[in-house]
């Protein structure tokens, strides 16, 4: 029963949300072509891959390729920036430097610069007719461990990862009975497992823990360092403190200053401790990442990917050694230094200092490893372009040449140059490193084209269902666009058949015609199901169309459209295609702030401009203004508050704009956020957090209005989630009060108490709404008692099925008609019962959205709030008097451009105040903080979603108040349907638009200079873009439903009472 009357108000009024869901299935297959997810196949290396040949000269390669010491120390520091490495920020190891005895490299890290990529890596294998293409990551190694780089989707999956199955250094070392100890960040452990004797790790992901998740690791060193002998070959330490301190505070915070005076103390004690040992010890020191100078990390800034690596050596270090490496040169380093074979996947070279004996790099067993290095480059160069192909390359050549020179150096028969054999194979090595980790990346063209094509054939299905929508000459009749009659539903099955065999068809000869060696089409379950997706998508568009296509033949005349409207949609248009250049990805903010400041303009023009005309024909007696007294007043009041409200809007954004710098090119400028958040500020900051949590209270309490929840009860627990708020804020110590000192709280206890109220705020709104529903039943429901007929049910009702209004008397023996409402009767005038629930459901939830975002905005964002309700009040006044109301003529497409107007309003409001929290189009400006509020463990799906609320508040909240701003102009449950089926027509075809715009433009720069750094995250934040705007949708539709639900229980129930009640005076009779 409850299906059945849900599915009309599914499947009729929310077809714009099925469509984009669609859309969203073929994106997912585009980011599947897109994101080179992982290539797989081959072996790992062996003893037995190491070259016994040099040109026609054989060498025992075991003899050559050996490192005669035994011990190695990897210390990575988490997020050190190069300038980190300074006397000022480690003194003991600045000195090493200065006095000889460790070098300093820059090293490069590419982009993302997150910790899962730093770590993980592609590798190549085979030929590449035999890659094959895996949709899971659990391939993905660590860069740092296989020595080649990794891809852009890690980031996505940054949060967890599984054991790694590719060759790496650690593998090797684990085949070749190398001895391992691992203390630090757990990430290592999940990707190798059971590779290391001991080890103890601590989670990377709990980012308020600066002290203990770094003690941790430090406790276990006195015990590895202190035996004369030490039993490992080598001990790596990865250090998380400073990379969390640069997510909540920021590389200026004053913690960082003891925290890298604590890591130096580290190296110091290693340093004396390998004093006394017989063995040579080598110690690296390297960051995985730096840190942007808000404290982030994921872009491509100088600060974000160039990091320190220090190389000690007891020897000392050469002062000749190349200043700049690459990340992925750890690798084969760590390969030679535990003597074992380089990784199978391996691009990187060896670092020179390393192979240097007594300053000499031209040693038998120097160049023998510089030509196993570059041998194993080559090999993966010949497998990507074939021999023929990669002969034409330089790099190539140069390796011919230095093998030449070095074969007839060892042939005591000939002249050849070692030095010259070095440097050549040094120049092949590094032109080689460069052009495999750019060629490493192969986009599954078959599945990006497949992608595109079925979001812009599902975009073409909504411009039709949205052309239809707003064509309409009424309310009722729109409705009627999608009606499926029962009766017709083994067509429409017979149908969907048809369509999905003819998809199926064509699905077949693409992938035959196009012989292409896309996963798409093999048969495995990745296959299938994009397959079935991509078939389903395709076969209920066909559907959709051809069930609206009578009404698509006659679409009449479209709107006469004034300033404002032309530019909404011209703005709309253009700033997606503006995409095509990646300085307008970074700087997306400055179309935004031109596009709102324009727009803003022209609505003050216009409105001025209705106000003028209304007077000129007010005294000129002109007929359409006479003898309309509601409006006189409201165009006088208008009059008296236009100037006002247009001061009040651009006042809000030219601070708003200023709150936080955003973007790439001037995001280093400080901001009013920056000079807030300064510690000689914060008592401002304080008062400013106060501020802002004291106008969303007043704004929730002006949304009680219209709830059923009793006003005071409302108030104490708004009030009551507002406090738990501020405490939380204090106890973190991000706002500071007077009396701080006396308040001992946990910060988690607090959110904790948050969540119940507001879980209470929502239980005492479905009590509410059930009381009012059984108190309106009474009113509704009579029976026709003492009948020699059976008792029959009387009640006169609106069937709302198809979202028609269908007013009729229904007399039931016995029952109530199960596609009929109950509630909605004759004796209800003004407002319908079903709205009245509405108004109430939804205050209450824009309430509870504007509590739960306070919550993870910083203390300076919290003026977001209170701003976006300003905001939208405003527009949503100024929108409402346009001048074609006068005209009769125009009445009802003024309702609909009304909707029309404020829903691309709030579109793009959504987007301005996403960048007025400082986010941009780089991962750098996630918060990854915000995901970790409340929570005393790693729970990822709660911490995503954390992170998603905060980052996208601007625009959840957006369509929250467009959606309550339409549940309170309607006072008929029909009318409402109406104008919400025209917002989320407007709002899907806009989401599709910006997804087909994007996705085009996205692989005609695929191969761009930018396409990691730029292109790439902005597809991940489309992604999450839409899924949002999903899920918003669905909130709505849920909210609707739920109302049908609880009048369907209700109702049931007492019917059931009233028949028993009448049953029982006919036995009595």
């Amino acid at each position: 029963m409850l299906v059945e009357m849900l599915l009309p108000v599914v499947r009729l009024q929310w077809v714009s949300l099925l469509t984009l869901y669609f859309a969203f299935g073929g994106f997912i297959i585009f980011l599947y072509g897109f994101f080179p997810l992982k290539y797989h196949g081959g072996s790992d290396s062996a003893w037995e891959d190491l070259p016994t040949k040099i040109g026609d000269i054989g060498v025992d390669a075991k003899k050559l390729y050996v490192r005669n010491h035994t011990r190695t120390v990897l210390m990575v520091i988490d997020a050190l920036r190069y300038d980190f490495m300074s006397e000022k920020y480690m003194p003991y190891t600045a000195g090493l430097i200065k006095d000889g005895k460790a070098c300093l490299y820059k090293a490069q890290a590419e982009p993302p610069t997150v910790t899962m990529p730093r770590i993980k890596s592609t590798v190549l294998k085979q030929d590449k007719a035999q890659w094959r293409r895996t949709v899971n990551l659990w391939r993905d190694v660590f860069a740092m461990t296989t020595g080649s780089i990794s891809n852009f989707i890690d980031v996505a999956l940054n949060f967890g990862s599984s054991a790694v199955t590719e060759d790496s250094f650690i593998n090797q070392a684990k085949y070749n009975k190398r001895t391992l100890v691992f203390y630090g960040d757990d990430t290592w452990l999940r990707l190798f497992p059971n590779s290391f004797m001991r080890s103890d790790g601590t989670t990377s992901f709990y980012v308020s823990d600066f002290t203990e998740v770094d003690l941790n690791v430090t406790r276990h060193l006195p015990k590895e360092l202190s035996p004369a002998k030490p039993d490992w070959d080598l001990m790596i330490l990865h250090y998380l403190g400073l990379d969390h301190i640069g997510h909540l505070e920021g590389p200026s915070s004053p913690k960082v200053f003891p925290k890298m005076l604590e890591m130096d103390n580290v190296v110091e004690m290693i340093m004396n401790a390998s004093r006394k040992w017989d063995e040579e010890t080598i110690l690296i020191i390297c960051g995985d990442h730096g840190m942007k100078d808000s404290g982030s990390h994921g872009g491509a800034s100088h600060s974000e990917i160039i990091v320190p690596l220090v190389l000690t050596q007891n020897k000392g270090c050469s002062p000749t050694h190349p200043s700049e490496v690459d990340q992925i040169d750890l690798a084969p380093t760590l390969s030679y230094l535990l003597s074992v074979p380089f990784p199978g996947g391996s691009t990187g070279q060896i670092l020179p200092q390393i192979l240097t004996k007594n300053g000499d790099l031209l040693s038998k067993e120097s160049l023998y490893t510089l030509h196993y290095n570059a041998k194993m480059n080559v090999d993966a160069l010949i497998k990507i372009l074939g021999e023929e192909e990669a002969y034409k390359k330089e790099c190539y050549k140069q390796y011919l040449s230095a093998v030449k020179h070095h074969a007839d150096w060892l042939d005591p028969t000939k002249t050849g140059s070692s030095k010259m054999a070095a440097g050549l194979y040094r120049s092949s090595l590094n032109n080689m490193s460069h052009y495999l980790t750019k060629s490493i990346v192969e986009f599954d063209m078959f599945a990006i084209v497949l992608g595109i094509f079925t979001i812009f054939a599902t975009f073409l299905c909504q411009i039709l269902i949205t052309i239809v929508t707003y064509k309409s000459e009424d309310d009722t009749n729109s409705n009627k666009m999608y009606h499926f009659n029962r009766s017709n539903l083994q067509t429409r099955l017979i149908m969907m058949c048809v369509a999905v065999c003819i998809s199926c068809s064509l699905f077949t000869v693409v992938c035959g015609v196009s012989q292409t060696e896309s996963s798409l089409c093999k048969v495995n379950i990745v296959s299938l199901s994009g397959a079935g997706m991509i078939i389903a998508i395709l076969a209920t568009n066909f559907v959709i169309i051809r069930n609206i296509r009578n009404n698509i033949k006659n679409i009449g005349e479209m709107w006469i459209l004034n300033a404002i409207e032309v530019f909404l949609i011209v703005g709309t248009i253009v700033q997606p295609v503006t995409y095509g250049g990646t300085s307008f990805i970074e700087e997306e903010h400055q179309i935004w702030y031109f596009f709102w400041t324009t727009v803003t303009f022209l609505t003050l023009a216009y409105t001025a401009k209705v106000l003028l005309d209304y007077y000129r024909k007010k005294s000129e007696n002109a007929t359409e203004v006479q003898d309309k007294e509601s409006l006189s007043a409201k165009m006088d009041k208008t009059a008296k508050t236009l100037w006002p409200q247009w001061m009040l809007l651009m006042m809000l954004h030219r601070f708003l704009r200023t709150l936080n710098q955003t973007g790439d090119k001037w995001a280093f400028l400080p901001d009013a956020g920056d000079w807030l958040t300064k510690d000689e500020n914060i008592e401002i900051l304080s008062l400013f957090s106060i501020a802002a949590l004291f106008s969303t209270i007043a704004i929730c309490q002006n949304n009680l209005q219209t709830t059923l929840i009793p006003y005071k009860t409302n108030c104490v627990l708004i009030i009551a989630a507002t406090l738990c708020i501020f405490l939380y804020r204090v106890t973190i110590q991000s706002i500071h009060i007077p009396f701080y000192g006396y308040l001992d709280f946990n910060e988690n206890y607090i959110v904790r108490v948050f969540w119940v109220v507001i879980l209470i705020i929502i239980l005492i709104e479905i009590w509410s709404s059930k009381q009012y529903i059984e108190k309106e039943i009474k009113s509704v429901v009579s029976v026709e008692s003492r009948s020699s007929n059976p008792t029959k049910v009387t009640y006169v009702g609106e069937n709302y099925a198809f979202g028609a209004k269908n007013h009729q008397k229904y007399n039931v023996p016995g029952q109530v008609d199960s596609s009929s409402s109950f509630l909605l009767s004759s004796i209800h005038t003004e407002v319908s019962f079903r709205m009245k629930l509405m108004k109430s459901r939804t205050n209450v939830f824009i309430n509870v959205m504007m509590l739960v975002c306070s919550l993870y905005l910083r203390p300076h964002n919290l003026i977001l709030v209170p701003s976006i309700c300003i905001t939208s009040k405003i527009v949503n006044r100024i929108l409402d008097h346009k001048f074609d109301s006068i005209l009769p003529t125009y009445k009802e497409k003024s309702s609909r451009k009304n909707v029309f107007c404020k829903t691309l309003f709030h579109i793009w409001m959504g987007s301005l105040f996403y960048f007025y929290q400082g986010n941009s189009n780089s991962l750098a400006s996630v918060d990854i903080g915000s995901g970790y509020i409340g929570l005393d463990s790693y729970i990822p799906p709660v911490i995503a979603l954390q992170m998603g609320i905060h980052t996208y508040t601007g625009p959840i909240l957006s369509s929250f108040l467009l959606f309550g701003n339409l549940v309170q102009e309607n006072n008929q449950w029909d009318k409402f349907l109406v104008r919400i089926k025209e917002n989320l027509a407007i709002v899907s075809t806009h989401r599709m638009f910006v997804l087909l715009v994007y996705t085009i433009v996205s692989s005609i720069l695929r191969y761009h200079l930018f396409v990691w750094t730029v292109i790439s995250p902005k597809l991940l934040f489309e992604f999450t873009s839409t899924f949002f705007t999903m899920a918003t949708m669905l909130i709505m539709m849920v909210f609707c439903c739920t109302v049908l639900w609880q009048e369907r229980l209700a109702s049931s129930s007492k019917t059931k009472n009233v028949k028993t009640k009448s049953d029982t005076r006919n036995f009595e009779d």
